[in-house]
């Protein structure tokens, strides 16, 4: 079912997408045609090789194989006019009427078959000269066979058939070829055809025959086509512009290069015998076929319903679908209900994405028809629940850059904010303040969340690791550094000279030196160590508590003391400050090179306010 839903919205798609691609759709189908060995062309390549044996090869009428080929046009022309009908249009109005109007008044038959059965008759060939009757083909019926009407399968849908004023334009240069081709410019009939379309075209150009589908910008370009073919070659009425300036203007605005000619005179001079002989017909008509009939094609009248709107037919297409939908839902709700008793308004809280499917689309029509792709929702559900294929990795990925991204910038942000407030407090002076100052008797209650002094148990634990794990391995270069430094003092002493003088004493300094740095370092290194396990094994003593808290507060009136002198304050003020400002461009922010030299230039700017402001 999950395929099927997907069936369904592809042909949606293709039917909401239809007019805007349908030049595309004709396309395609006009270079298909030319590619296939269609009915009309095996017809037409029968009537050139009976030319040729009656021509080139001159063979009689009476010959086995002219006889023969006679044989096959009869045949054919029962296959094509009553077997089955390889032409699209089978009204009026369309090639084949054209094709069996002139073929039975010609051959005065009563019907199309009854002529065509004469028609390729050896006798009524014999009677009626075979050069002039297949003149007669080639002038006014060949050109009938080979034209192409631009009629897709899939336009009854939409109510579309080719518009018959540009077909009928279309039949006429195509007789107007078969024509010249055949008698030459010079023919009677050819002025004819000639004034014809000169008068279809000031037709074509007034009327407006695009507007009915909504394609007047059609016309629009046939005309810039038209005036572009005939002035360009005009001195007189060639735009006055370089080609660096006529080709791209003659692209974005040929109304502006164009406006001060005609298309309706363009049309006039273009449909024209001295027109022809002076630039070839040939060419002419290469022209045509290349720049402007595809557009004439392109064009095509659309019907309207009962309702006053474009006909369209695709709810009957759709409805079949919609039945499945139901009907699949029908199911689902009656297994479910013999298995969980189900309610009906709980089975659609299940299936809720199934509703788009149900509704048949000339619901969707009342309203907004592109409200169908709602089914988009149905077709994802359903394909998900089939994992066909399998998004949960795709979606997974999705998810986690998200959330990664969301988070990376909700970090950033919060760090950034943390530290320009750290970086505010250090700049106003508030956090010597309150590191320096004692603090006031009333103050607000602090909130203790586990009844532990967090300072002092990090004090402690930092004074664990620095005398029981950080001092005994540093011992020996403690050691070498001592010994180095004892030695070199007592080198420079007079008393150490002398006793080195002195018989048998020579390496007594040397053993005093050591002696003194071994004592100074395990004083050093194992002591504390054995002071703190001993302090955190004994019984409280009151008295080293007291000159503990003694040598404590001490240290802390001396320390704040030394640092409140001179610009000492100031100093590590702006030493925190740049560092803080290095982490959140290093590691938080990330930023840029122009953004770290504007930031650098706000950081200079404000020591310079801190000192100009005293602080």
């Amino acid at each position: 079912m999950a395929i099927v839903s997907l069936a369904n919205l592809v042909v949606v798609v293709f039917d909401l997408s239809y007019l805007k691609l349908r030049d595309f759709y004709l396309l395609v189908d006009l270079q298909w045609r030319q590619m296939k060995n269609t009915d009309q062309k095996q017809y037409i390549k029968k009537v050139d090789d009976l030319k040729n044996a009656l021509g080139e090869e001159q063979k009689s009428l009476d010959s086995p194989e002219v006889r023969a080929l006679l044989g096959e046009l009869r045949q054919l022309s029962v296959n094509i006019f009553n077997a089955h009908n390889p032409f699209r249009m089978t009204d009026e109005y369309g090639a084949l009427a054209e094709l069996k109007k002139r073929m039975v008044e010609h051959m005065g038959a009563p019907d199309v078959k009854t002529a065509f059965n004469q028609f390729w008759s050896p006798e009524y060939l014999a009677a009626k000269t075979w050069r002039q009757e297949l003149e007669f083909f080639d002038t006014n019926i060949r050109f009938l066979f080979n034209f192409y009407e631009p009629h897709l399968f899939y336009d009854p849908i939409k109510g579309i058939e080719p518009y018959r004023t540009t077909q009928k334009y279309l039949r006429k240069v195509d007789e107007l070829r078969a024509a010249v081709k055949v008698k030459g410019l010079a023919a009677p009939e050819v002025d004819k055809l000639l004034a014809d379309l000169r008068s279809r075209s000031q037709e074509l150009v007034e009327d407006n025959p695009f507007e009915t589908a909504n394609k007047s910008g059609t016309l629009e370009e046939i005309k810039y086509q038209i005036r572009r073919h005939i002035y360009s070659r005009d001195p007189e009425t060639k735009p006055k512009l370089s080609p660096i300036l006529a080709v791209p203007l003659d692209y974005i605005a040929p109304e502006l290069l164009w406006a001060n000619t005609s298309a309706k005179d363009a049309f006039d001079i273009f449909w024209t015998r001295e027109n022809f002989q002076s630039n070839g017909w040939q060419k002419e008509l290469e022209f045509f076929d290349k720049d402007l009939r595809f557009l004439l094609q392109t064009n095509y009248f659309r019907h309207l319903g009962t309702d006053s709107r474009p006909l369209d037919r695709f709810w009957l297409l759709d409805l079949p679908w919609t039945g499945i939908f139901l009907g699949e839902f029908i199911l689902f709700y009656w297994w479910v209900r013999r298995r969980e008793s189900l309610k009906l308004s709980e089975a659609i809280v299940v299936r809720w994405y199934d509703i788009f499917l149900g509704i048949p689309f000339f619901v969707f029509r009342e309203i907004l028809p592109q409200l169908v792709l709602l089914r988009v929702v149905s077709v994802v559900m359903r394909l998900d629940r089939a994992k066909f294929p399998d998004m949960e990795g795709i979606r997974a990925k999705i998810s986690l850059g998200f959330v990664g991204s969301f988070a990376e910038e909700m970090t950033t942000t919060v760090v950034v904010r943390v530290i320009d407030q750290v970086q505010e407090l250090v700049e106003k002076g508030e956090l010597a303040k309150s590191l320096l100052q004692p603090a006031p008797k009333e103050k607000k209650a602090y909130i203790d969340i586990n009844e532990t002094n967090e300072i002092q148990a990090i004090g402690n634990r930092l004074l664990q690791i620095a005398v029981c794990h950080v001092l005994p391995n540093i011992q020996p270069e403690l050691e070498a550094y001592l010994r180095y430094q004892i030695e070199a003092a007592m080198k420079k002493s007079t008393l150490y000279q002398r006793i080195q003088k002195l018989p048998g004493l020579g390496r007594f300094p040397d053993q005093v030196a050591s002696g003194l740095v071994t004592q100074v370092t395990k004083m050093i290194t194992e002591s504390p160590q054995n002071a703190y396990q001993a302090s955190k094994n004994a019984e409280p003593d009151p008295i080293a508590v007291e000159l503990s808290q003694r040598l404590a507060n001490k240290f802390s009136a001396a320390l704040s003391s030394e640092l409140q002198r001179e610009h000492t304050i100031d100093e590590l003020q702006s030493l925190v400050y740049d560092l803080l400002e290095e982490i959140k461009i290093n590691y938080v922010k990330r930023l840029s090179q122009d953004e770290i030299e504007q930031i650098l230039l706000d950081v200079e700017a404000n020591k310079q306010q801190a000192r100009l402001t005293g602080r």
